[in-house]
């Protein structure tokens, strides 16, 4: 059995934050932390939307658990 702490997901063309996290089904908090560098356009109609074709690492439940302080219950 693989264990893998990220799945990645990718943006599309005109895609919000919040929009890319329901997708996903993740938060935009949770997004942000565990990508930084996440580009926006900044210019024209579409300016504040993500960037189209960024690969977005989204943590499993086992790192969010552990993220919120919940690692106690894992073991090595």
């Amino acid at each position: 059995d693989e264990r893998r702490a990220f799945r990645v997901g990718t943006t599309r063309k005109r895609e919000t934050l919040a929009g890319l996290a329901d997708r996903l089904d993740a938060t935009p908090a949770m997004l942000l932390a565990f990508n930084p560098p996440l580009a926006t356009v900044r210019k024209g109609k579409w300016k504040g939307r993500l960037v189209a074709g960024q690969s977005v690492r989204v943590p499993t439940e086992a790192v969010r658990a552990y993220a919120r302080g919940g690692a106690a219950g894992l073991t090595s």
